[in-house]
């Protein structure tokens, strides 16, 4: 009882002398709930719709509301149009003024321009179908048959290459263009964009440059060609234009020399490709073979002497390119297998196997198959007097039949060892009339000459070029 009586006069001691402290606290506590209120309908008046102004603290916000020189406002006023307290600034009413109506094309709002749509390019792959390309790219199947059936221009795209560039342009409404490189010089060009679409090859705008060179033989006529700086292709170019005349493996003599004046291909001032041989000398054993080149009226380029005649025969010398003779044409040879003595009725030109052999004149395939000691073989009827022989093949090209017709250097089979043979070689055969002929001696029989009506174009065409070799070879003259 006496505690209780002791907690009641110190709770009233307290209320005498704290009476003030409380009555106040209670006022501060209802002037703090005022003074929120007050805030909150503040903020709800002074609420703005752009995001950006959002994310700003309140006094931030309303330092930017009312200008950077304009103190903020005493404690408890609050503006009675906060909007027509926005300072007059031309800039900063249109950053804080977002339902403010454009007088701009969108075009021509720095902020709102779109950046330019380039080319988007994909190099094939191995193994690459134009479908799976363009699929890689985002574009479907459908995709694919509509640009099938714009023609067979646009059908050249079943057969895209490895390492070949295929580019698309693409805007908002779609696929628009495609074009593909077909080789350095030529492009395939798709426009889809049109009614009908249309697809076109283009021819690109190249240079022609034309260079000379000149080199003397030590050894073969291919490393002589290397030692002056012609590619693979013109190397086997130029054998090509001599080979009716000169068997490379046989006749050639250290000391012999060949003059060439060729071209090269330019694309934005960079080499994309060999040209042509325009001109060429070949000294050998004494002999000077010149050789020009010719485009008739009808587009058909050949090569001649500078009188006209062609530089061409109805047959070439050599089956294969530049190679070695293993065994000649020999009626007593002993036979490498059976030690015997038995004619050997043509020439074997060793090879790796594998490699390409050409049929040395225009024909039908005769026979196309096994035959004894021969292993594979292809017989090629040349008109009605001649016919030659291919041995030992490995196998034949995939498109090859009996009774097709082939031309002159189109690769008919591939070298090997089949039959009696004791190595990769081709054994080849030149019969006229059915006898057997050394083909590295037989006469072979010219092509057409210059047409007599073209003869003044054709002596006109050549001329610089033949002006050029005197010039050249008397250079190469002077300095031996």
């Amino acid at each position: 009882m006496v505690s209780f009586n002791r907690k009641n006069q110190k709770l009233a001691a307290r209320r005498k002398h704290g009476g003030v402290t409380t009555a106040a606290s209670s006022r501060n506590l209802k002037l703090l709930f005022a003074a929120a209120f007050g805030l909150l309908v503040v903020g709800l008046l002074t609420r703005d719709d752009n995001p950006d102004l959002k994310q700003e603290p309140s006094s931030r916000y309303r330092q930017q509301l009312l200008g950077s020189n304009t103190p903020p406002p005493s404690q408890g006023s609050t503006p009675s149009s906060p909007r027509a307290s926005l300072p007059s600034d031309k800039s900063t009413q249109e950053s804080l003024s977002p339902r403010k109506k454009l007088t701009k094309p969108i075009g021509q709002l720095k902020a709102s321009k779109t950046p330019p749509i380039e080319w988007r390019s994909e190099r094939i792959r191995a193994g690459d179908s134009f479908a799976i390309a363009m699929q890689r790219l985002g574009h479907s199947a459908s995709m694919v048959a509509n640009i099938m059936h714009i023609g067979p221009v646009a059908q050249q795209l079943t057969h895209i290459k490895p390492g070949h560039l295929l580019e698309l342009y693409e805007t908002k409404s779609g696929l628009e263009q495609i074009r593909y490189q077909i080789d350095p010089l030529t492009r395939l060009e798709i426009t889809l964009n049109t009614t009908p679409p249309k697809a076109a090859v283009i021819n690109l705008p190249v240079e022609t440059r034309f260079r000379h060179t000149s080199a003397d033989i030590d050894s073969s006529l291919y490393l002589a060609g290397l030692k002056a700086n012609l590619s693979d292709a013109l190397i086997m170019e130029l054998a090509n234009i001599f080979g009716w005349d000169v068997d490379f493996t046989l006749d050639l003599r250290k000391g012999d020399r060949f003059t060439v004046v060729y071209s090269e291909l330019y694309l934005n001032a960079e080499k994309v490709s060999d040209g042509q041989i325009y001109a060429a000398e070949l000294v050998t054993r004494g002999r000077q073979l010149r050789a020009t080149r010719y485009e008739d009226r009808s587009g058909v380029i050949s090569y001649f002497t500078p009188e006209g005649k062609s530089m061409r025969k109805a047959f070439s010398r050599n089956p294969l390119p530049i190679t070695r003779v293993t065994s000649r044409f020999n009626p007593n040879r002993l036979h490498p297998i059976f030690k015997t003595r038995r004619p050997h009725r043509g020439v074997d030109y060793g090879a790796a196997s594998g490699t390409p052999v050409r049929t040395t004149g225009d024909g039908k395939v005769l026979f196309k198959g096994k035959k004894n000691g021969y292993g594979n073989t292809v017989i090629i009827q040349h008109g009605q007097r001649y016919t030659t022989l291919y041995a030992h093949l490995k196998n034949y090209s995939r498109k090859l039949r009996q009774g097709n017709s082939v031309k002159q250097g189109q690769t008919i089979a591939y070298v090997g060892q089949s039959g009696w043979a004791t190595g990769p070689h081709l054994h080849y055969e030149f019969r006229v009339n059915g006898v057997h002929k050394n083909p590295l001696t037989v006469e072979l029989p010219p092509a057409e000459p210059v047409k007599s009506a073209e003869k003044q174009r054709f002596l006109a065409q050549i001329k610089p070029y033949i002006e050029q070799l005197d010039t050249l070879s008397a250079r190469q003259l002077a300095s031996n």
